[in-house]
């Protein structure tokens, strides 16, 4: 694996990225990069130079003036790229929502930004793309 430290500004999001995100969701995302810092590398096609995975990071990032990040840097086809952009986020797991509720703080798990059952995304705030979306030709949405 390759990992190099990129300059933010060399990241482009990948106009194709299909991810939301609330104003909720950024707060506790930037909580958690103070707190954390990146743990996760953000995924860099070198090929295209756009993000493949971790979009939302690099934006909640710039807002806090980050200016490098550590990158796993790929070579990778469009094809691929696009695909691996969707297994990144799809093949995530699930929770056990019975250990969480006997085991875990419920209030702790919602301060962290876990949705869970009785604490769904506020109604009033739609979740926002993380990026710019490509225009449909056909039917222009």
């Amino acid at each position: 694996m390759n990992i190099e430290t990129k300059h933010i500004t060399e990241l482009i999001p990948a106009p194709y990225n299909p991810r939301t995100s609330t104003e909720k969701q950024g707060k506790h995302l930037t909580e958690s990069l103070k707190k954390y810092g990146v743990v996760e590398p953000i995924v860099w096609n070198k090929r295209t130079g756009y993000i493949v995975g971790g979009h939302f990071r690099v934006r909640q990032l710039q807002a806090m003036g980050v200016t490098e990040v550590p990158c796993v840097v790929l070579d990778l086809n469009d094809e691929d790229e696009r695909e691996l952009n969707i297994r990144l986020n799809a093949n995530t797991g699930s929770f056990n929502w019975d250990d969480l509720a006997n085991e875990w703080d419920y209030q702790l798990l919602n301060d962290w930004g876990l949705v869970t059952p009785d604490n769904w995304v506020d109604k009033e705030e739609e979740p926002k793309a993380t990026e710019p979306k490509e225009v449909c030709p056909a039917c222009g949405k």
